[in-house]
């Protein structure tokens, strides 16, 4: 195990990356949470012990002992929170400082389990905290309901036009998910722009900009690289529920909902054979796995699903072969620019 340890250390991350993939067995095993490094595509008990403590540490995800994406997305955040590489590989070490963390820390309680107020600790606040974080109101996450707790769900809740009165109910904190105010994005990139419908019939190796619709560039923090590196793609700005359309036709190669994604959908391009990754998209997409969708085709909207502070498309661009299965992300802002010259 202490070797991979010094792994971590000597090889750049597109081979570490390639390690974990190596290291990280496909059928369960029987092993307890730090008798192994554990990395996506993981199954057993221990990654089941590993959903576990990021419950305790406020990050709660599906205990189905299964290392998938939802999972991946905690550890990382979990990582990134740290100062640690934000690889998704859980080490002995990394282990080790995730039990220190979250053992001595508040107990655990399901989020909106019950009316959070001033006084009360548990990991339900400690979500809550979380929650506030990622809609722009600053707290820190430790679990303990004070003053400075207080004081920021009332802030949200001003924003959300709910009662400020500083108590979060079971409801209130299941709606806080998706009720974070829509800033509008200054120092926009691009002017918005109002794109004309699509054709019915788009020439062979045409792109069509994603979002059909008033769109911005959002600040900082938004675009590719941003966040040391963790943010793979670029944030599209617009009104929940404005239509999206496939960039590229091609094939659906995975589709699922979880908590950080939201609402997500990835299309492998016909003709680039690139993945496009759509995300926090207002409703599921009605096509499955395998089925088509055209160039131009609308497929969906703009949402604010799963960790979204405002409505917006994240769109990711993958070389093959494909998003998280061997290929690499690439920015796609040049690409968004062009489509969006070419809307014009």
């Amino acid at each position: 195990m202490r070797i991979v340890g010094r792994i971590r250390t000597l090889l750049p991350a597109a081979a570490l990356a390639a390690c974990a993939g190596a290291l990280a067995p496909s059928a369960a095993v029987a092993a307890d949470l730090g008798e192994r490094p554990l990395a996506p595509g993981a199954q057993g008990r221990d990654v089941e012990q590993l959903q576990a403590w990021l419950e305790r540490l406020g990050l709660p995800v599906g205990r189905d002992g299964r290392y998938g994406r939802e999972t991946e997305l905690a550890v990382r955040r979990y990582e990134r929170e740290e100062g640690l590489p934000e690889d998704a590989v859980v080490d002995r070490e990394q282990a080790r400082q995730m039990r220190r963390r979250a053992r001595p820390r508040v107990r655990t309680v399901a989020y909106a389990s019950r009316t959070l107020r001033s006084g009360l600790t548990g990991t339900d606040v400690r979500g809550l905290q979380r929650f506030l974080i990622d809609h722009g109101v600053k707290v820190t996450p430790d679990g303990d309901f004070g003053p400075a707790t207080v004081k920021a769900v009332r802030t949200l809740e001003r924003r959300a036009k709910l009662r400020a009165d500083g108590r979060v109910t079971r409801s209130e904190a299941r709606r806080i998910r998706t009720l974070a105010p829509a800033p509008t994005p200054t120092g926009a990139a691009t002017p918005t722009i109002d794109p004309q419908p699509v054709a019915a019939t788009v020439a062979p190796g045409s792109r069509v900009f994603p979002i059909r619709g008033s769109w911005k560039f959002g600040d900082e923090g938004t675009f590719y690289g941003d966040r040391g590196g963790a943010h793979k793609g670029v944030d599209v700005f617009a009104s929940c529920g404005v239509p999206m359309a496939a960039a590229e036709g091609g094939k659906v190669v995975f589709k699922a909902t979880d908590g950080r994604a939201g609402n997500y959908v990835v299309i492998r391009g016909a003709e680039s054979g690139e993945d496009h990754a759509y995300m926090h998209l207002q409703r599921a997409v009605t096509q499955d796995k395998g089925d088509t969708i055209a160039t131009g085709e609308v497929f969906g909207a703009v949402g604010r699903t799963g960790n979204a502070t405002a409505c917006h498309l994240h769109f990711e661009i993958w070389t093959a072969p494909g998003w998280y299965t061997g290929g690499a992300s690439r920015d796609p802002l040049p690409d968004l620019k062009a489509w969006a010259r070419a809307d014009r």
